[in-house]
């Protein structure tokens, strides 16, 4: 029979004990540090705890639909496939509104043209103390359009700006969509002008609005985004005109090749935004469609998905370093 020390049964868990504590240390002190290093928003951590999760027959409302609808349409549908008892309700307007519906609580997330200026930040800070965040979703085209009989077949940068930011002339005018639609900014920024620069520019209410106006103006262009077009350009009676980024290079014409490779030098961003700390529905809504399920999805629809853009690659006939 086998003896045993007096105190050794003890002494053992002593011991057991000891080195648990030491793993638990290491343990705390291992996560502690990637938290840190991850900069975690311990504000929104909080909330996220508190917050009740999303149940399967909860209430999503997406704002800004008319910023991208057959973009929304696509991204809605799908989810909603993934989520059959979830209630999805859609508000309608551009970019003003969905901020302004997200300020107010009255949308979990919106689509937006442009990302959320410091103004916008601050307007959030005030309503609740809270912050909107973004990302681009889906890249498309700015399209320069003319009426079919017209003489021009392109167009070059500096003619456009010239158009956008110069006193109108007749046979020249430019039209575009109202500043309050969230799409000037980056017009303005492919042309290398300042969005709050008083512009020559005649703005109107709606793309609709600048298709007509561009096609009954002999010698008038307009610049439209493909993102808010809920019919092919054909439809409308419309042709889109090629651009040089100078003169002396060939001139472009859009599609996802031309503008995945940069050579298509008018281009946008469709953007998905919600409240830091709002509801988990926005939230999960923004993590799908920013995610690799919904990327692929964007990728389906006519338009290119944000996180897969091609990088521009310069072929040389001599070999590297000769």
């Amino acid at each position: 029979m086998l003896s045993r020390r007096p105190g050794g049964a003890p002494r053992s868990r002593r011991r057991n004990l000891t080195v648990a504590i030491r793993v638990a240390i290491y343990v705390t002190a291992a996560v502690m540090f990637f938290m840190l290093r991850g900069r975690v928003d311990w504000g929104l951590l909080a909330h996220r705890v508190s917050t009740t999760s999303a149940t399967a027959d909860s209430t999503l409302t997406i704002g800004g639909i008319d910023v991208a609808p057959l973009l929304a349409d696509a991204m809605i549908r799908r989810y909603a496939d993934d989520y059959p008892k979830l209630r999805i309700r859609r508000r309608p307007g551009t970019t003003v509104q969905a901020l302004q519906d997200l300020v107010d609580g009255k949308a979990d997330a919106a689509f937006l043209a442009r990302p959320p200026s410091a103004a916008d930040q601050a307007a959030f800070r005030k309503s609740s103390g809270d912050t909107a965040i973004w990302y681009p979703i889906a890249l498309g085209a700015l399209l320069v359009v003319a009426e079919p009989t017209s003489a021009d077949s392109s167009v070059t940068l500096a003619e456009l700006k010239a158009r956008a930011f110069s006193e109108p002339v007749p046979g020249r005018r430019l039209y575009a969509v109202d500043r309050n639609a969230g799409m000037w900014d980056a017009i303005a920024a492919r042309l290398g002008g300042a969005p709050e620069a008083k512009p020559g520019t005649y703005f109107l209410a709606n793309e609709d609005s600048v298709l007509r106006y561009a096609l009954a103006d002999r010698g008038a262009m307009g610049i439209i985004s493909v993102f808010p077009l809920r019919r092919p350009l054909s439809a409308y009676g419309a042709r889109a005109l090629a651009v040089q980024k100078r003169p002396d290079t060939l001139a472009v014409r859009a599609d996802n090749v031309t503008l995945a490779t940069s050579g298509y030098p008018l281009w946008c961003y469709a953007y998905l935004a919600c409240a830091r700390r709002g509801s988990m529905q926005g939230g999960s809504f923004l993590t799908y469609v920013t995610g690799p399920r919904g990327q692929r999805q964007v990728e389906a629809t006519a338009y290119l998905p944000a996180k897969k853009i091609l990088r521009e690659i310069v072929i040389t006939r001599p070999a590297a370093g000769k």
